[in-house]
């Protein structure tokens, strides 16, 4: 039997139905330059979460900035495989030189 909630009118007809799964929250996770692989104005790197076997992975992308101007970062790329989460970054293609710090807020849902 599946779970949730379902909202009949007088007749008797489905009006809301949920039973969708909600996102879990595991943490912060900062991305700077000193946990990272850097070469060439590239940060690659990854970080075990064991959350990330139990649903479908989530993140939320904040950066920090050292100056004026702050421009997002374009070229950023993040997988997660198993327990893992890789990231690459690429400060060279927004061009963002001024950034400090990406910061992760990850989970499962």
């Amino acid at each position: 039997m599946g779970w949730g909630t379902r909202v009949r009118d007088a007749s008797g007809n489905l009006q809301v139905e949920e039973g969708a799964r909600y996102g879990r929250v595991s943490g912060f996770f900062d991305i700077t330059a000193a946990n990272s692989n850097v070469s060439g104005g590239i940060w690659t790197g990854s970080f075990n979460d064991p959350i990330f076997l139990t649903g479908t992975p989530w993140w939320a992308i904040r950066y920090d900035y050292a100056s004026i101007p702050r421009r997002p970062v374009v070229g950023v790329t993040i997988s997660v495989s198993g327990q893992t989460l890789n990231w690459s970054i690429d400060l060279n293609v927004s061009p963002a030189p001024n950034v400090t710090k990406v910061q992760l807020l990850y989970g499962v849902y």
